[in-house]
Order: structure tokens, then C-alpha cells, then sequence
């Protein structure tokens, strides 16, 4: 978690408390790691996974958009988009760099 809180997800923050279950799984965990670098593509992948684990993937509740902005539609657990349970996240590059 500490590697949340460096990305500026402060504790007790809902994106931290989303973390806290996404993470509980090492797969999910090792891939924010390594193959995330940038703000947007953090929170975007918190929040897909967490949606998908507690929605079963699909749209959030409410409408086209999802959750505290987040676009909505997953594809599930697809795997087309290359991250775990589809994730394709956003435009951006992998890894957090030299960071670790």
C-alpha cells in the first residue's frame, strides 16, 4: 500500500480502500506495479478492477459514465486488452520506471 500512498493516494481516501481489495490480489497487485507509470492509468486501473471485482466487470451503476469519473464499460474478463481482466487503461507507457 505504501506504493499507493507515494502515487497520492492518501490513506482513508476511496481510492485507497478500493486498493486495499484490488490488491488483496498478488496478480492485480504486481501489475499496478510494473506496468502503470502514470497518474491517470493508476486510477483507472483502481477503479476498473475494483468495479470488476464487486460488479463482475459491465458499466457501473448509473448510466454511461462510472464512478467518480471514471468512463464506464470494462469488457469484463475479456483479457483482450492485455491487463488483468481486460484492463486496457489508458494511453500512456508501462512500468513506474526507476521508481523501484
Amino acid at each position: 500500500m505504501q506504493v499507493v500512498v507515494t502515487d497520492g493516494y492518501l490513506p482513508g481516501t476511496l481510492v485507497w480502500l478500493r486498493a486495499i481489495e484490488v490488491f488483496c490480489d498478488p496478480y492485480y497487485r504486481q501489475f499496478y506495479i510494473e506496468d502503470l507509470d502514470t497518474p491517470e492509468a493508476w486510477y483507472h486501473f483502481i477503479q476498473h478492477a475494483w468495479l470488476n471485482r464487486n460488479t463482475g466487470g459491465g458499466q457501473a451503476s448509473g448510466g454511461s459514465g462510472g464512478s467518480d469519473d471514471f468512463g464506464g464499460g470494462f469488457g469484463g474478463a475479456s483479457g483482450s486488452g492485455g491487463g488483468p481482466d481486460g484492463y486496457s487503461g489508458p494511453p500512456g507507457g508501462s512500468g513506474h520506471g526507476s521508481m523501484f
